[in-house]
């Protein structure tokens, strides 16, 4: 679909600011399991607009260890609860990529940015959340032994004795899910399917809605928003603990998304990205930088890698999907 339309709306009013907001307060009581009730799948048009491809082409060897982010044959057995029983997201998933070395499909690997980035958002809500999302796959499938198997990540999470592989076999089966055109990668509209499916809830953007106070922007239906940065900064700053929503972007440089990544705000109220593919010397969990300078976290949410608009607006973010609670 062509965004050109996009070339029409102002400026994004609001800039990156010189340090992070301030933290929002944890949800009191934390998460608590229980059981998902059956979800509505969703039923969204196809889209030919492809995702993930082959994989980044900004990756190097992912053998490599880039600041923490580690894929080696030993991972996968390594429990996720740190010593004294801690649950701790960011150093999870900055061990944890789309990559695996044992069990699942190298064509998985390799495409399922996308599956990858939503469980990311259940990781760093907590383990309950997560092992909703593995009780929701269990129920979703049509094979007795999958939900058996499934269960099981689940009882795991919930006594702190699951390991990455758990992970990996999470992003496994709901990539392979939800990748229903047989395509490497997930459409905006397989996302958004996957997300009404695996999360809690899902607020979507209200169709029709063309202007905030931030600036014009296009939604030309639930599951697809192109906007422009000064938007999605409204978008993360309106976010509460725990919540998160799929972000395209574009790592060939060709201006067009071709990969998922995850931006959220964990339990203690602080903003992150999560990039599922290995970058060289970066980690896969970023946040602000608090002395106002562009890293990570602010070429994904301020369009440095964002998707070309038409003329010569620049770049603009895509969402796939909605906001998610798990």
């Amino acid at each position: 679909m062509s965004i050109g339309s996009i070339n029409r709306t102002q400026a994004p009013t609001q800039t990156r600011p010189a340090a992070p907001p301030p933290a929002r307060p944890q949800v009191q009581g934390g998460d608590r399991f229980t059981p998902s009730q059956p979800a509505d799948s969703g039923i969204y048009d196809r889209r030919t607009l492809q995702a993930a491809g082959a994989g980044p082409a900004y990756a190097n060897d992912p053998t490599l260890d880039h600041n923490r982010q580690v894929c080696d044959p030993n991972l996968s057995n390594q429990p996720l609860v740190a010593e004294g029983g801690r649950w701790n997201g960011s150093s999870i998933l900055n061990a944890q990529s789309q990559l695996d070395t044992v069990g699942t499909d190298q064509a998985s690997q390799q495409s399922r940015c996308g599956a990858s980035s939503v469980l990311a958002g259940a990781v760093m809500a907590g383990p309950e959340a997560t092992a909703r999302v593995a009780e929701r796959l269990g129920a979703g499938s049509q094979n007795p032994e999958e939900t058996a198997r499934l269960n099981a990540v689940r009882d795991r999470l919930l006594n702190g004795t699951a390991t990455h592989a758990d992970l990996s076999t999470l992003q496994d089966v709901a990539y392979n899910r939800y990748n229903t055109d047989g395509q490497s990668g997930l459409t905006t509209a397989e996302m958004t399917a996957m997300q009404r499916g695996l999360a809690g809830n899902v607020e979507f953007d209200a169709v029709g809605n063309t202007s905030t106070d931030s600036g014009d922007r296009a939604v030309p239906r639930q599951g697809h928003v192109v906007e422009e940065s000064g938007r999605t900064l409204d978008r993360i700053d309106g976010l509460r603990n725990g919540q998160s929503f799929s972000l395209g972007v574009d790592t060939d440089n060709d201006g067009q998304f071709n990969h998922w990544v995850q931006v959220g705000r964990d339990q203690d109220g602080n903003t992150y990205t999560y990039d599922p593919y290995p970058a060289g010397n970066q980690p896969h969990i970023s946040r602000p930088d608090p002395n106002g300078n562009v890293g990570p976290y602010e070429r994904y949410t301020e369009a440095e890698m964002g998707q070309q608009a038409g003329g010569n607006y620049g770049r603009v973010n895509i969402i796939g999907g909605g906001t998610t609670s798990f």
